[in-house]
């Protein structure tokens, strides 16, 4: 092996540990870019829980004031059937 297949062979190597620190660099980043979403999301969380659960207590209550209407109206049919001016 000559002195110029030894420096090719060096330079291969400096430029494949420098591909190897690079990616190592933006592996990095992006490691802490998702560590950062990771702690947004950890945060986020008790908040989306108590939106569910606020989401749920007005479903009932919704729920509970059309059943209410629905009473009402069943019971103000009967009255609206009566003849104007009261029985006769």
């Amino acid at each position: 092996m000559g002195l110029t297949e030894r420096e090719r062979l060096s330079r291969e190597v400096h430029a494949v540990h420098e591909n190897a620190r690079q990616a190592k660099t933006v592996f990095d980043l992006e490691a802490k870019k998702i560590q950062k979403l990771d702690d947004a999301i950890d945060e986020e969380r008790p908040a989306h829980a108590a939106a569910e659960e606020e989401l749920a207590d007005l479903c009932v209550e919704l729920s509970t004031l059309a059943e209410r209407a629905a009473q009402a109206d069943d019971r103000r049919a009967p009255i609206e059937r009566l003849p104007p001016g009261g029985p006769t």
